[in-house]
């Protein structure tokens, strides 16, 4: 038996269970998730719902189902994607596009792009018998006509797909006490007044007391071929330290948890929130997985090296304050020096 976490009217846990089948309590929901695949063609994969199923069988959709108890919304998405197609995804690579809100349920949407043929994917027996390509415009169109499973699709989830499938990036807006104001925008447009994005970067230190820097590509419009701390922005639907993970696997190919993660502080630079973290890893320069387009080396610097780099602006770091680099002292040497 399958069991869901119970949500309140505000999406939040309220720590109770409850077996799928069977009628929720006025007042609680469940928590369910989709995925809407695309490729570098600009084509939507959708899977055929098998004629076992006794709700819209032979129906196409894109993969998903019930968020299981004990699961994040990206966790599950991420299973659901495997169990009905094969294709594995990490939960972090998923991107939030937005969240729909039913009579006893929430439904969050993620996009995906991934290329590869319909002969690749295993379909799930009993959930899905058929899998296809299909043009975005006609997705949309048949979306938007009923003819798919697409139930409650907003306005935000076609922007989103269509932003996917252009390679855009969506991130959440904050407003000026640092709080999601449930808005998206696309990364590289401009914010209103008043709206901030958020950016997360990871100060890398060892046990000989030493700071790990990547150096920007070359083919960065901003300050290319400077040495910084790996980061980026945190895109729609990400905690900061889920982004911060991400953009340190992607620049880096570091695998933490965001438990890992020690916060540091944030800072304001305009309209955009810069939370810094700290992660202590022994790693050789040598083994750092460079992102093409990205980075273009990577170092470790001595600490001294590294704060009056900083400090002189020459190298990127996630702060420049006087309590920035004394906490990044007390972690890096500690108080009987490295190691």
């Amino acid at each position: 038996m399958e069991l869901w976490d119970v949500y309140d009217r505000e999406g939040n846990r309220t720590g109770r269970t409850h077996p799928r089948g069977r009628p929720l309590a006025p007042g609680d929901y469940h928590l369910a998730v989709t995925v809407t695949v695309v490729n570098s063609r600009g084509e939507v994969l959708l899977t055929r719902r098998s004629l076992e199923k006794t709700l819209m069988p032979g129906v196409w959709e894109c993969p998903g189902g019930g968020v299981l108890a004990g699961e994040t919304s990206r966790e599950g998405a991420a299973r659901e994607l495997l169990e009905e197609t094969g294709i594995q995804a990490l939960p972090e690579e998923l991107v939030f596009l937005a969240r729909r809100t039913g009579p006893d349920w929430y439904m969050d949407d993620y996009g995906l792009r991934r290329d590869l043929a319909v002969e690749e994917l295993a379909l799930q027996p009993g959930e899905t018998d058929a899998a296809q390509w299909m043009p975005l415009d006609q997705w949309e169109q048949e979306a938007r006509a009923g003819k798919l499973f697409a139930t409650g699709y907003t306005e935000a989830l076609y922007t989103g797909v269509r932003g996917l499938a252009a390679a855009e990036e969506l991130l959440d807006i904050y407003d000026q006490k640092g709080n999601r104001t449930g808005r998206t925008q696309w990364r590289g447009r401009a914010l209103a007044s008043g709206e901030f994005c958020l950016v997360a970067a990871i100060t890398i230190y060892n046990s000989s007391g030493q700071i790990l820097c990547t150096l920007r590509s070359p083919e960065k419009t901003g300050a290319p071929n400077t040495w910084e701390s790996p980061g980026g922005s945190v895109l729609a639907g990400e905690t900061s330290r889920e982004g911060a993970v991400r953009e340190l696997f992607e620049e880096t190919g570091i695998r933490a948890v965001p438990e890992e993660l020690v916060f540091l502080l944030r800072r304001q630079t305009g309209n955009i929130f810069m939370d810094t973290y700290a992660l202590r890893r022994d790693i050789p320069a040598e083994e750092v997985v460079l992102q093409p387009g990205e980075t273009a080396g990577a170092r470790w610097f001595p600490l001294d090296e590294w704060e009056e780099k900083a400090r002189a602006r020459e190298l990127l770091a996630g702060a420049y304050t006087d309590d920035f680099f004394e906490r990044m002292r007390e972690l890096a040497v500690g108080p009987e020096g490295p190691g």
